[in-house]
């Protein structure tokens, strides 16, 4: 396994960071949620914490295990060109695309997640 670009690293990092602002916002949320005697919606955003750090975790993988498999193999470029079905392109690639499919998939329920109990919150701090 190689060490990832710099790039991915901070990405890696933002998603870490990100993943510990949403456990302070969950346990805040869980603060306020106990005041107003409502169900306990503040483990939504809990597990939006570890879908970001498993999508953290699938884009470690893909930039330290795949990414130098594809730098390798000379079929990426003309796959690349000629991008037409996801059978055509190389192993690697193939896998390296389906991983970003569930990477993109963990942060958007992360995000969607951390969304609903805000609007719960919101919604129930009208009331």
């Amino acid at each position: 396994m190689s060490i990832p670009s710099i790039d991915a690293l901070f990405f890696e990092a933002g998603l870490i960071l990100l993943s510990v602002a949403m456990f302070w916002y969950a346990m805040v949320l869980k603060e306020l949620i106990s005041v107003l005697r409502k169900p306990s919606v503040w483990i939504l955003p809990v597990i939006g914490v570890f879908l970001l750090l498993s999508a953290s975790i699938v884009h470690f993988y893909i930039h330290g295990q795949l990414m130098p498999l594809i730098n390798v193999d000379p079929s990426i470029y003309r796959d690349l060109f000629e991008f037409k079905t996801l059978s055509m392109t190389s192993v690697p690639y193939r896998q390296m695309l389906q991983l970003r499919l569930i990477e993109f998939v963990f942060i958007l329920a992360g995000a969607l997640l951390s969304v609903i109990a805000g609007l719960l919150y919101y919604r129930w701090s009208r009331e």
